[in-house]
């Protein structure tokens, strides 16, 4: 059923989980997408947009921040089934 996408694997906390500001989070399972920001496809004309492309900064502190955010960030949640997110095309 899992191969056919008719069931999913079950996932359930083991503890109470509590976000970085300490609210209680509800955990649920759901539809979600996710742009893969770390793509090297995707970072490198940011990157050179940054570095290159005219992008202007009152502090070079923040154009390093900038560089910095990019070479970390992973994947990132963009469609939820409900709360925050971006409604997508095929959504």
């Amino acid at each position: 059923m899992i191969d056919n996408n008719e069931a999913s694997i079950y996932w359930e906390p083991e503890e109470k989980v509590v976000s970085r500001s300490g609210d209680i989070c509800v955990v649920t399972f759901c539809d979600q997408w996710f742009f893969k920001y770390g793509d090297a496809e995707w970072k490198k004309p940011i990157l050179e947009y940054i570095d290159k492309g005219g992008f202007e900064t009152f502090f070079p502190v923040a154009k390093k921040a900038f560089v910095e955010a990019v070479e970390w960030i992973g994947s990132w949640g963009l469609s939820r089934n409900y709360g925050l997110g971006t409604k997508v095309p095929w959504d």
